[in-house]
């Protein structure tokens, strides 16, 4: 689930992810309200996608390891 990985993520990545793909907030927004460049919050961004990833297919490993033939 989506928003499960995204309730995990460390820092600021969680915020990140909400505010620019549910909120639809630019990543200037984002980068003005936090005092940081967009190449910054860009490079969060990347980050915070890649972590997201990982999650998912973590669960999506545990779901197919555990679930009854």
């Amino acid at each position: 689930d989506i928003r499960r990985a995204v309730d995990q993520l460390p820092g600021r990545y969680g915020e990140l992810i909400k505010r620019y793909f549910f909120a639809e907030h630019t990543l200037e927004e984002i980068a003005a309200d936090w005092g940081r460049t967009r190449q910054a919050v860009h490079l969060m961004l990347h980050r915070a996608l890649k972590f997201v990833r990982e999650r998912i297919r973590q669960q999506e490993e545990h779901t197919f390891c555990h679930t009854p033939a």
